[in-house]
């Protein structure tokens, strides 16, 4: 019997431990994951700052009926360096320090100018207290308090926190190094014209830019036909220059399906081969010394759902992510969608209206099956039809169709 999507991603993940960490420039790490926490070498604002325009003030001004005198002014990066006198007020810009003196910053809309002094209104007086429209020192991030902990992505937000607490070197998980290996004699080059049982090779290069998305590095990438001991040199060379090899095509069971049985003279281990899913049943996952390798079905939507899926996890985890799982929400179908009674069925959707709208092509072997694609519909086994409106689980893929 073979193993659900669940067990077969659960079985891969254990193989897919993080990999070593290296060191890194902060200006170099952003999308890598973090292999130990960052806390804040300072406080984050370093001093109390104005969180408006307008004008600081003393407990002494708030008990003032006059106009309250103007002796100053503390814009961003420049503080006030005078002298405070107890019942006065200082001009502050947003993001401007507040004087150590000052009770709470007043918006300039709620005073009267008049010269160099200036009038609250009765709704400032009553509203004024201690710390108002300020922002504390520390009240980001305080000296010496993590920030960002091990397996953090650093995406764009996360990267610029870590600088702004200066953290000016990092340690990150390495990238996975990755090999793509496209098998069959039917495979032409990107350009040529195919002639009749031959097709371009494309698998591949979609799985570059999946592979990209994923954070992981590309480091070769070949194309070998259906010749057993081509085959043989080129996954042994392969499982030297990378931590995860991808095969597409000949995963099969066909007389010309060599991947499995040239892996097998290889002495892989098997952790598994076939998973209860459409598309991409064929799927086999082994491990060749310390690489691990998946064999990934030949037909476009096979190749970009097993990938989705099974492989896209299991690098996030070597790259360090503590829960890399893709995405899922629950959407309404925007139509009917088809399943099968013994296995998982992924149905190629776009998101329109916030529905779950199925593409119209689904055969695994189209392209345009998967171009536009957004979302992948998760039909359960032994659900035979699932109609328009049916609530399901759906797994989220970045526009266009990548992961």
């Amino acid at each position: 019997m073979l193993p659900s999507l669940d067990d077969a991603l659960a079985r891969a993940r254990a193989a897919a431990s993080p990999l070593p960490s290296e060191p890194v420039a902060w200006d170099t790490a952003r999308g890598r994951v973090l292999a130990t926490a960052i806390t804040a070498a300072w406080d984050l604002p370093v001093a109390a700052v104005s969180v408006m325009d307008g004008y600081a003030i003393d407990a002494a001004a708030v008990r003032r009926d006059a106009a309250i005198a103007v002796v100053g002014e503390s814009r961003a990066g420049q503080p006030f360096a005078g002298a405070w006198t107890p019942g006065t007020a200082v001009r502050i810009a947003t993001g401007a320090v507040v004087p150590d003196a000052a009770l709470c910053v007043v918006p300039q809309e709620d005073v009267a100018r008049e010269r160099d002094a200036i009038v609250l209104s009765h709704d400032a007086r009553q509203q004024a207290a201690a710390g108002r429209h300020v922002r504390p020192a520390g009240a980001d991030a305080r000296a010496g308090a993590m920030v960002l902990p091990a397996g953090t992505v650093l995406g764009p937000a996360e990267h610029a926190l870590a600088g702004a607490v200066g953290a000016v070197a990092l340690q990150v998980h390495r990238r996975p190094r990755v090999v793509v290996v496209s098998t069959g004699d039917e495979l032409v080059a990107v350009g040529s014209t195919p002639a009749a049982g031959q097709v371009p090779s494309t698998s591949g290069t979609m799985l570059r830019g999946l592979l990209e998305h994923a954070g992981a590095e590309l480091v070769a990438q070949w194309e070998v036909g259906d010749d057993a001991e081509a085959l043989r040199r080129t996954l042994r060379d392969a499982q030297t220059a990378a931590d995860v090899v991808l095969t597409t095509g000949g995963a099969s069971v066909g007389d010309h399906d060599l991947v499995r049985s040239t892996l097998a003279s290889l002495q892989a281990r098997e952790l598994l081969w076939g998973i209860a899913m459409r598309p991409g049943k064929p799927t086999g996952v082994v491990t060749l010394a310390s690489t691990l390798l998946f064999a990934l079905p030949g037909n476009p939507a096979s190749t970009l759902v097993a990938f989705a899926v099974l492989v896209r996890p299991c690098l996030r985890a070597l790259a360090g992510v503590h829960e890399p799982a893709l995405p899922q929400l629950e959407l309404a179908l925007g139509g009917e969608v088809e399943g099968e009674r013994g296995r998982e069925h992924f149905v190629r959707a776009r998101l329109h209206e916030g529905l779950a709208l199925p593409l119209p092509d689904q055969r695994s072997g189209n392209l345009r099956s998967i171009a536009g694609a957004e979302l992948l519909v998760r039909v359960p086994a032994g659900t035979t039809r699932l109609p328009a409106g049916a609530r399901c689980r759906c797994l989220l893929l970045p526009s266009g169709g990548s992961c």
